[in-house]
Parts: C-alpha cells; sequence; structure tokens
C-alpha cells in the first residue's frame, strides 16, 4: 500500500472508512425519499454516481463536493 491509501493507517480491527454510499444511505442522511435520486439521476443533476452492475453508489468524495457547491446559504 502507498502512504496515501485511505486503509494504510487502519489498526487491525478498525473500521475502514466509508468510501461509498447506497442510495438508500444518501437519502437518510438528507432526509429525502429514494425516489428523489432516482429521477434526480434520470435527470441528469444531483451528485455524481457510478453504476455497478445493477447496483448505484455515490462516492463520498462526490456528494461532499456536490453540497459544497450547492448550498443555498452560500448563494446571495
Amino acid at each position: 500500500m502507498t502512504d496515501d491509501h485511505p486503509l494504510k493507517h487502519l489498526a487491525l480491527g478498525d473500521e475502514p472508512p466509508k468510501m461509498f454510499l447506497t442510495p438508500k444511505e444518501l437519502a437518510d442522511y438528507w432526509c429525502m425519499a429514494t425516489h428523489t435520486l432516482a429521477n434526480w439521476r434520470h435527470q441528469g443533476i444531483g451528485p455524481k454516481f457510478t453504476k455497478v452492475g445493477a447496483r448505484i453508489i455515490y462516492a463520498v468524495d462526490d456528494v461532499i463536493a456536490y453540497e459544497k457547491n450547492h448550498n443555498p446559504a452560500d448563494k446571495p
């Protein structure tokens, strides 16, 4: 493992950091329906997602970037 690998500093028995979220996990975090995320994916809006086989996953880094760029409190 390289020095910058996210799992390098884990001790035996530590939980690895969450790197991906399912649509249900993201919907629960944002207090919205999973159907809303499905609509956003269909419309090409919302955070970036990846399809792995039939599964949809959201990289936590992409969710954070989306939140930073779409924060209504930052709008004048």
